[in-house]
């Protein structure tokens, strides 16, 4: 849940000492709520604190991985996306995720 002592430590960039993921509330799930708008903030301001950001639509994540593991490049893919201080996950299961 998005909070203003949450927001307050992102405005610090206090990253590192974040244990918890950042999430918005259920009823900010409309269209229009400006959760896109919330992450790519937060991503430009950890960019100008010199930290490595990775923004991707969940969506294309899921199908690059999908593809990812017949090519073998599955792997690679994981660690680009744990070489980022922070990982912004935008539409975050808007689709049905299935067991392969």
């Amino acid at each position: 849940m998005v909070n203003e002592q949450t927001i307050e430590r992102l405005k610090q960039m206090q990253l590192d000492t974040m244990a918890e993921n950042l999430k918005t509330q259920e009823s900010d799930k409309a269209s229009g709520a400006g959760k896109t708008y919330l992450g790519c903030a937060f991503g430009i301001s950890a960019c100008r604190n010199f930290l490595r950001v990775k923004y991707v639509r969940l969506p294309e994540l899921l199908n690059e991985l999908a593809v990812a593991r017949g090519t073998g490049a599955y792997q690679k893919i994981m660690r680009q996306c744990k070489r980022a201080d922070l990982l912004i996950l935008d539409e975050w299961l808007l689709l049905r995720v299935r067991n392969p």
